[in-house]
């Protein structure tokens, strides 16, 4: 189920299709650019370090790393631990579910991804067997799981196919009004 990844951007654009999906607007273009610095400092995206000077471009995966970690901050979570998170999870099993949403996605298949999550942030401290976050991937058709999972103490969920066709929609929305010999991604 290889899927190619097919387009990089600016910072400009990347920061522009982050706040469109977020609803950053002008008022809040300050909070939500040190948010995203903040993030690199961590090291989110992964492997976007351009030395000094140096443009850099993102791709579509580290898009997906900062979207994802733009999504776990609406929930609360400290900016460290998401960046542990996606670090310890992104080519084991984040990236993989991304690519099978965004198949989906132009497809056409309309049973959404959903990344369901069990967060033990206290209990991770303290109990070896523990991790902060436990990723799961379900569906909306699976119905009663989604049921039971809703019954556990405490349940996060990120639709992820909705995140991916945001981003593209944010992502056309960002190029189509940058002014002609603005910054140029990849095709797509």
């Amino acid at each position: 189920m290889e899927v190619e990844l097919r387009w990089s951007v600016s910072y400009a654009d990347a920061e522009g299709i982050l706040a469109r999906i977020h609803r950053a607007g002008d008022v809040q273009q300050a909070a939500f650019r040190a948010r995203l610095k903040h993030l690199k400092r961590l090291g989110i995206p992964l492997e976007s370090s351009p030395g000094r000077g140096a443009k850099i471009w993102y791709f579509e995966e580290q898009m997906w790393q900062w979207a994802i970690a733009l999504e776990l901050a609406e929930f609360g979570i400290d900016p460290g631990t998401v960046a542990e998170f996606i670090k310890e999870n992104w080519s084991s099993d984040l990236l993989p579910n991304f690519k099978r949403a965004m198949k989906e996605y132009s497809a056409g298949k309309t049973d959404d991804l959903l990344l369901v999550l069990h967060p033990n942030l206290m209990q991770s401290g303290w109990a070896a067997d523990k991790v902060a976050l436990e990723p799961e991937w379900r569906r909306p058709s699976e119905g009663l799981k989604i049921t039971r999972l809703l019954a556990e103490r405490r349940t996060m969920i990120v639709n992820v196919s909705e995140l991916c066709r945001q981003m593209g929609l944010a992502k056309v929305a960002v190029q189509s009004s940058r002014k002609p010999g603005g910054s140029v991604g990849n095709n797509s």
